[in-house]
């Protein structure tokens, strides 16, 4: 099996590479596009830290390939990211975990097995059900989530920031929509319930 590992940090990108072949993986170090990578014959895995819908979207088109077998490397470990990465087919690895632990993980699901820390276990036990829509979450509305549920104001918000109000107003109107939220106390409770927040 060929191995092809990316992250968008070149530190995070060698660690995990390292500790990949420290159990004897070589992972493709080439530029090449990854859905091109994937398109090559034979059995593949790609791994890709998913942080965009533009990374979520590339993954997905990998492993529609036959053969391969694709790896999400999640920054956050939400029930919800990790639900819909499972939806998509796609084995979960927590990309917040050593470069060891993170590597052990993808050599699992090249062997058709799940591998999870305990942290992921832990909040997948705690969600009943998630909307039914597509959704990925940038670690800075998690961010501006967690600072709402703490009570901070969004224009305080904004100003520790150095961002505009109006723009943190659209932000959050896209994540109500995402979860189904028609006012901002649905939409805390709403982030609470699906572990967005604690």
């Amino acid at each position: 099996m060929q191995y092809l590992v990316r992250a968008r940090a070149q530190t995070l990108q060698l660690a995990f590479v390292q500790a990949l072949r420290s159990l004897g993986i070589e992972s493709d170090e080439s530029s090449e596009d990854v859905v091109e990578w994937a398109q090559r014959a034979g059995e593949r895995l790609v791994a890709l830290v998913l942080r965009t819908p533009d990374d979520w979207a590339l993954l997905s088109e990998a492993a529609a390939r036959p053969g391969v077998i694709s790896v999400a490397l999640l920054p956050t470990t939400t029930p919800l990211e990790v639900c819909a990465a499972l939806q998509q087919g796609f084995a979960v690895v927590d990309a917040t975990e050593s470069a060891e632990n993170v590597a052990l993980g993808i050599q699992a699901a090249a062997s058709g097995h799940v591998r999870i820390s305990i942290r992921t276990a832990q909040s997948l036990c705690g969600m009943t059900s998630a909307p039914h829509t597509q959704f990925v979450f940038s670690p800075e509305e998690i961010k501006l989530l967690q600072a709402l549920a703490d009570g901070m104001t969004l224009r305080r918000y904004a100003e520790m920031n150095f961002v505009s109000p109006r723009t943190l107003s659209r932000g959050l109107r896209s994540i109500a929509e995402r979860l189904g939220a028609a006012n901002r106390s649905q939409l805390l409770k709403l982030a609470a319930k699906y572990g967005l927040v604690s």
